[in-house]
């Protein structure tokens, strides 16, 4: 049975408004972006197929996003928003890994906030960036690899500096 836009927005709103949020860097665009997704979901989401409601969204959703850096190139907001991180400690390891993450690609990046910010599975991912389950496991799989890679080199880092300030 499909799903109305209503309960869509129950089930979804806070995970897309942190998708927009780590992406586009902004409370109030995020805001407007969430609200413009959901307009368009109200207008069209009779004509979505009900077992691929979630990929239609976040596909507009991506089309948002691609539309609005096309207009307003910018850098996003760390990560401690989007991921709720309230305590210090969680806010400097979302600084770190906001900043591992402006080194991926835009594709490798998109699929990573995809499936960790907004939660998607890999179907839902695959059918959001028009690309089999295989191709976005693998840019999942690379860009969590690539992350490690750079917060371990950080981390190791700011050791060795800690280190010669103590010693």
């Amino acid at each position: 049975m499909p799903r109305t836009a209503s309960d869509l927005f129950e089930g979804y709103h806070v995970k897309v408004y942190r998708y927009f949020l780590r992406t586009v860097g902004s409370h109030d665009v995020a805001q407007d972006l969430t609200q413009e997704l959901f307009l368009r979901v109200v207008r069209h989401v009779t004509s979505c197929s009900p077992d691929r409601e979630v990929a239609w969204m976040f596909r507009i959703a991506r089309n948002l996003v691609v539309d609005y850096r096309r207009e307003h190139p910018a850098p996003p907001l760390p990560l401690a928003e989007a991921f709720g991180a309230r305590t210090e400690a969680t806010q400097i390891i979302a600084f770190g890994l906001s900043e591992a993450l402006r080194l991926l690609t835009d594709t490798d990046r998109e699929v990573f906030l995809l499936r960790e910010v907004a939660g998607l599975d890999y179907q839902e991912l695959a059918e959001a960036c028009d690309t089999t389950p295989q191709a976005v496991r693998l840019r999942v799989s690379r860009a969590r690899g690539r992350l490690k890679a750079l917060l371990s080199r950080r981390l190791s880092a700011d050791e060795d500096k800690r280190r010669n300030q103590d010693g």
